[in-house]
């Protein structure tokens, strides 16, 4: 439980003091603003524009460098679900630097949507396997 009035009434902790605005994020909106501060050896990059051959394994491997400074972005990864988040660059004028708002998903609540005969026969096993009383995700 986060008392606000408490925060604002304490004037001994001068850490708090410096706190100008706080806000209270799920933890996957957390990771997404922890993404932006990954160095290069931390990234996979699943597409992109260009890719990179890197030396260490001989595979292409797309760099941050090739990436465009404001593009959005996608946290995804295992917890009690399946979390994600995407982040999508403000409005900025200097080009130096852009900030970015992240914004939550869940992502244990997207439907199965098969592309082809083997992920519709898949579909059709899960839907008869669970009496179609439950949707396939």
């Amino acid at each position: 439980v986060v008392d606000g009035n408490a925060i604002v009434a304490c004037t001994s902790n001068e850490y708090l003091e410096r706190i100008v605005q706080c806000k209270i994020i799920n933890d996957f909106v957390a990771q997404g603003y922890g993404c932006l501060t990954l160095r290069q050896s931390e990234v996979i990059a699943l597409n992109g524009p260009t890719t990179t051959n890197s030396s260490d394994d001989n595979e292409d491997r797309l760099l941050l460098h090739d990436l465009p400074m404001d593009a959005p972005k996608v946290c995804v990864g295992a917890g009690s679900g399946l979390g994600e988040c995407y982040l999508t660059p403000n409005d900025h004028e200097d080009d130096s630097h852009c900030s970015y708002t992240c914004y939550p998903s869940e992502g244990g609540h997207v439907e199965f949507a098969p592309r082809n005969e083997e992920e519709v026969k898949l579909w059709k096993h899960l839907s008869k396997k669970f009496d179609s009383k439950h949707r396939v995700s």
